[in-house]
Formats: structure tokens, sequence, C-alpha cells
């Protein structure tokens, strides 16, 4: 990308991918060099057909959600005691939006699955807004998946440290605050 753009910055957000993994090629570095370069260049043709246009008015809400009690999981039906669990996982977390025109930033403090993260692209779409899930963002509270994936098993619902709905809660509390911020 610096060659294609002398002089720009560019920055990589990991969305919704509590569930995702990249197609890979080769052995050590040259999986990275690969995962680069194949996005470098899906990047360089959106480039190339892009019509910027100049940014709307900045808008931000960022707020601390109370979270369900931890439930640590190791597996095989074993979980932590809570007691013990509360002092590992925390039981808050930090939520971000941020627009800029009509562009939507989420941030969430998670892995965020792809099924969750397209709800709240729908919500901002239904709303006018191009939206955006930034992953990882301000906090990590582990994965958060919808609740019929957290029994089924998956190494992501043993990382669901906040129990079945932490997903369902931190997308419903996005899309309040995205009508909060609509309202402004």
């Amino acid at each position: 990308m610096e060659r294609y753009l002398p002089g720009a910055t560019c920055l990589f957000f990991a969305g919704s991918v509590g569930d995702q993994g990249p197609s890979k090629a080769g052995i050590g570095f040259e999986r990275a060099a690969w995962i680069g370069q194949s996005l470098a260049q899906v990047v360089v043709r959106t480039l190339e057909t892009a019509h910027p246009v100049l940014p709307g008015a900045l808008r931000a809400l960022q707020e601390r959600l109370t979270l369900p009690p931890a439930n640590a999981r190791l597996g095989f039906g074993v979980s932590l005691p809570r007691w013990m669990g509360k002092w590992l996982v925390d039981d808050d977390a930090t939520l971000s939006l941020l627009a800029v025109g009509n562009d939507v930033f989420f941030g969430v403090p998670c892995d965020l699955t792809a099924g969750l993260g397209h709800e709240l692209k729908a919500a901002a779409r239904s709303r006018g807004l191009e939206p955006m899930v930034i992953g990882f963002a301000s906090d990590y509270v582990g994965y958060c998946l919808p609740a019929a994936l957290y029994e089924a098993g998956p190494y992501e619902s043993l990382m669901a440290f906040n129990g079945p709905h932490t997903g369902e809660l931190i997308v419903a509390r996005l899309i309040q605050m995205l009508d909060q911020l609509s309202g402004e």
C-alpha cells in the first residue's frame, strides 16, 4: 500500500472475526506476507474505483457496559468457580461508537462473530449509514457469539467468558447507542 500511495498511512482493523480465519498459503512468514499481499491487491482495486468525499461531522459515544458474571469454562463440562472467574475476567466492557459523516465505526471489546457483526451492520445500513466493525477496541472480554453457539462446544464458546448472552447484549447496546448518536 505504501508503494501504491507514497506518504499515505494505511490502517488495518480486525472486524467481526470471532468465527473467521484467513485462507493461508506458505509457511511461517510466507503466510503473513501472502495474506498481506492478497489484502493489498483488493484494497488497490477498490481505491482505483473510489470516489472520496469530504467527511461530515464527527460524533462519538463511549460507555462502560456491565456484563453478566464471569463463567470461565475449561471444557468437558468443567467451569471455574464464579469467585475465581471474577478475578480473571472483567465484569464490564467499553463500547465505542464513532461516526464521521455517514460512516460509523462500532468499537467492540471482543472477538465478535460474523453473524453478530452482520446485525450491527444491518442496523447501521437501515439508518442510512455505512458501518465498520472494529474488533478488540478499548477492551477485551473474549469471544462474543450468539447464544445458540455457546453450548455447541466450539473453541470460541469456551472463550466466551461472560456467558451465552454477552454478544447479544453488546450488539443490542451498540444499536441503542447508534440511535442515541443519530438523535443528537
